[in-house]
């Protein structure tokens, strides 16, 4: 109802409705539907600032591709800036696709002083609808994890030029206790699936290391998911850790050497899997849930 009304006072608003198929299938048919030169997303929860539009269409002058903007996150308590964007310009992307691509890869443990913003979701960005449909760049429909950013990727090294700007122009909402309390973990399926199209699309890209730490990142989530999971029993959850350290995935990155990028956590974790010490990452694990879960106590209340 509200979406029609604005339909029929603005003639640039236009409603597409399909049935509940998932954000990929609908982001596709939003791509296929676009008639306008840029495309910009934006999820249902967060909104964007105003005169975002205006700034967008003023940093767009026709050489860029690809167009990225600071972000503010709003929760129940407080609006706040995310990490600054310190490389700000326009870069050439085929002198800087491997960093980026790189920083991309690593950005959860990223440890040096330059941040490019984030490459790991479609929002708070401009796209080009030519370059999209030229190469066929649609979202992974079958893709539940991670599908922002194989697709701003898939985008990025088919671009020419990209153009980081400092503006926070868009506002993510942060709904904590819905990120506390719908971790329930579903299997590795969706995080095997994420790490291999990202190795098959992206690997000549980026270094082993970046994989590796991708990797680690998509463990590390499955290990709180499990921890969070409240139809499972302890000794449940022990023995799907039993299982995954015992993994080809895990054996094949947590055995090999640690590099000097990797931090002390990134060091310990593979040091139990490495050498099967279930209890000690199981009791690891264990712990940090309680930390998580007294934080997000705290600033709940």
């Amino acid at each position: 109802e509200i979406c029609n009304r604005y339909v029929e006072s603005e003639k640039k608003i236009k409603l597409i409705s399909i049935v509940n198929s998932g954000v990929s299938i609908a982001r596709n048919v939003g791509i296929d539907n676009a008639s306008g030169q840029y495309i910009m997303f934006l999820d249902a929860d967060d909104f964007i600032e105003k005169n975002t539009l205006f700034i967008a269409d003023k940093k767009l002058d026709g050489n860029q591709d690809f167009v990225l903007f600071n972000y503010s996150i709003l929760n129940n308590k407080s609006k706040f800036n995310d990490r600054n964007i310190t490389e700000v310009g326009t870069y050439v992307v085929k002198d800087k696709v491997d960093e980026l691509l790189d920083f991309a890869f690593r950005q959860r443990y990223w440890k040096k002083d330059r941040w490019y913003g984030n490459f790991r979701t479609v929002w708070g960005k401009c796209f080009d609808s030519s370059v999209l449909k030229k190469n066929s760049i649609r979202f992974v429909e079958n893709l539940k994890f991670g599908e922002d950013t194989v697709f701003v990727l898939s985008y990025l090294i088919k671009c020419k030029v990209v153009r980081i700007c400092p503006e926070y122009l868009y506002v993510y909402r942060q709904n904590q206790q819905s990120a506390m309390h719908s971790r329930v973990w579903k299997g590795t399926y969706q995080g095997s699936l994420f790490l291999n199209i990202a190795e098959d699309r992206f690997g000549k890209f980026v270094s082993y290391g970046a994989l590796r730490d991708l990797w680690m990142e998509l463990a590390e989530y499955d290990w709180m998911s499990i921890m969070a999971t409240k139809d499972m029993t302890i000794s449940e959850k022990y023995q799907v850790f039993n299982k995954l350290i015992k993994s080809n995935s895990y054996r094949r990155f947590a055995t090999a050497e640690t590099t000097p990028y990797s931090d002390i956590r990134q060091k310990l974790y593979c040091s139990t899997i490495k050498y099967k010490m279930v209890f000690v990452l199981f009791c690891i694990c264990w712990l940090r849930r309680k930390i998580d879960d007294r934080i997000y106590e705290r600033d709940l209340y």
